[in-house]
């Protein structure tokens, strides 16, 4: 179906480019999991229509998979942050993580840190834990130096985590590695031996 649909779209396309046909390409090579192929072509989509929910949301996929932030990119993560129409609401926490994310990747921790928290926050009527945006706060306010911060933000997903998981296991050991160390650069002695007693069990089920 995808493909049919990327050959009836690149015919029409060869003499009247238009941003449906490009946005039907990219969106059909997505669906297929042929990335760079889809990122050519909203590409071209987003050269046409540079403000289309549709096209943003797509690239807000993409970038995640990728984690390459490009001028593309960046409009999409934006335009949609900035959208008051209520069809962006569903992607605002994927939109300030990945706002997040290409902070991270210029080291700008701080600001890291509140969009991190910004897209936590779109959580905060839900049942839902966003252990994976804790976990990458944790990291920016650790290279931002705010250890508290990053201790309490560890501490949260330890008691979130399910325990007969082999999975939440293996997160657990590594997450409470990185605790041994923010506590013992805070000084905190007491905690640290703590820590290292759970360290030594939680491997111990691991193991068993």
């Amino acid at each position: 179906l995808f493909t049919e649909a990327i050959n009836y779209a690149k015919k029409t396309s060869e003499y009247k480019p238009s941003f449906d046909s490009y946005y039907t390409i990219a969106y059909s090579y997505f669906k297929l999991n042929q990335i760079e192929s889809a990122v050519e072509y909203i590409q071209k989509a987003f050269d046409i229509n540079p403000d289309n929910i549709d096209a943003s949301v797509l690239m807000l996929h993409i970038t995640s998979l990728l984690q390459k932030f490009d001028q593309y990119a960046v409009r999409a993560i934006d335009f949609i942050l900035n959208s008051s129409d209520p069809q962006t609401l569903l992607f605002k926490d994927t939109a300030f993580e990945l706002k997040a994310d290409s902070l991270m990747q210029n080291n700008d921790f701080a600001q890291a840190v509140d969009y991190y928290t910004k897209a936590i926050e779109q959580f905060a009527n839900t049942d839902t834990t966003p252990i994976n945006l804790l976990i990458k706060r944790s990291l920016a306010n650790e290279k931002a130096q705010n250890v508290n911060d990053a201790i309490s933000d560890i501490e949260l997903v330890l008691d979130s985590l399910n325990q007969e998981d082999s999975q939440g296991i293996g997160i657990k050991i590594e997450l409470i590695d990185r605790l041994i160390k923010l506590y013992a650069a805070a000084g905190d002695t007491k905690r640290v031996l703590e820590l290292a007693e759970v360290y030594k069990q939680t491997l111990n089920t691991l193991e068993t």
